[in-house]
């Protein structure tokens, strides 16, 4: 398809002067403006015209020798790092150091209602230079995109965020506590059963969300039975109070297994005011070492453990 496209670049080059085959290009859904070496459009097409006008430009505006990075500018709402990006792009192209390009507006435009994605190609014509700027409207492909990366970072079941999307928060908070030098706490807890209903899991799931109040807070699900919890800014004791209240309130659900068994749950917690010395993996693996010691109880349990503490048998948990 992209050599397909640069043929019909190509041929519209050697046409676009033709007054027979403007009323191709002017028949063309993609927004075509033409330009030379000084970036001045020297033609565009129908959409072009019309895309402009959803934008808010007047319909008499005469786009012939108007700067095209000026009129970019004003299509992309102040967009200067796509205009910057797209200038580099055409500069390369003007001195031969690529034969096309395709980049994407950095963000929609009037309220989110057009993407752009912008190839490029440059043509020759009577010993000149032109480039042939291709502007594609993106948005149900974005929205595609957006749809399925929220897929892929949702845990189908119970609507918190999963493992992916978790680690991906937590590392981001931990670097965020590391800048401000503050303290970041984090509980993973585990049902002591794998015979538990997905309705089960969503009321636990309710839990964890629950306490996910603020802006650093994040709540996540690392597998089938085993949930887990950010919890920024926060003391040692204020995480060990939100654990046994998120033990609590589990217990209230009265959960049961199929054949009876009441369900519980093992939590492990831990804090750290991170320094530049220490790695997000040390939080995660003391809390997991944690969670190894409370699972050793048969009834419910929440298991602190120090993160500077380094035991030998402990496996190291990479964080994907």
């Amino acid at each position: 398809m992209y050599l397909m496209y640069n043929f019909q670049l190509g041929w519209l080059s050697k046409i676009m002067m033709d007054h027979v085959y403007k009323g191709i290009l002017d028949s063309l859904e993609n927004f075509i403006v033409v330009v030379d070496t000084d970036a001045k459009i020297v033609f565009s097409n129908k959409a072009w015209k019309k895309l402009a006008q959803e934008l808010g430009v007047t319909e008499s505006f005469d786009w012939r020798n108007k700067n095209y990075f000026d009129c970019a500018v004003m299509l992309q709402q102040e967009n200067t790092a796509f205009v910057k990006q797209c200038e580099q792009q055409i500069m390369q192209l003007s001195e031969g150091m690529q034969d096309a390009f395709v980049i994407d507006c950095e963000k929609s435009t009037l309220e989110g209602k057009v993407w752009l994605s912008v190839s490029g190609s440059i043509v020759r014509l009577d010993h000149k230079q032109y480039i042939v700027l291709s502007h594609a409207n993106i948005v149900d492909r974005k929205k595609y995109l957006e749809k399925i990366e929220k897929l892929t970072l949702i845990d189908n079941v119970t609507g918190l965020a999963n493992a992916k999307k978790f680690k991906s928060f937590y590392r981001n908070e931990w670097k965020r506590s590391m800048r401000s030098s503050s303290e970041v706490a984090l509980l993973i807890a585990e049902l002591d059963t794998k015979d538990i209903s997905d309705e089960q899991r969503t009321l636990v799931a309710k839990v964890f969300s629950s306490h996910a109040r603020r802006a650093c807070d994040f709540a996540g699900i690392l597998k089938k039975g085993q949930f887990a919890l950010v919890l920024g800014q926060i003391t040692t004791t204020a995480c060990d109070s939100a654990a046994k209240s998120i033990s609590e309130d589990v217990a209230a659900l009265n959960l049961m297994t199929s054949s009876g068994k009441a369900i519980n749950i093992h939590i492990g917690i831990s804090s750290s005011t991170p320094t530049l010395i220490d790695t997000p993996e040390m939080l995660f693996n003391a809390v997991d070492l944690a969670l190894q010691k409370s699972k050793g109880s048969q009834q419910t349990r929440v298991t602190n453990h120090c993160p500077t503490i380094k035991l030998k048998e402990a496996f190291v948990l990479k964080l994907h």
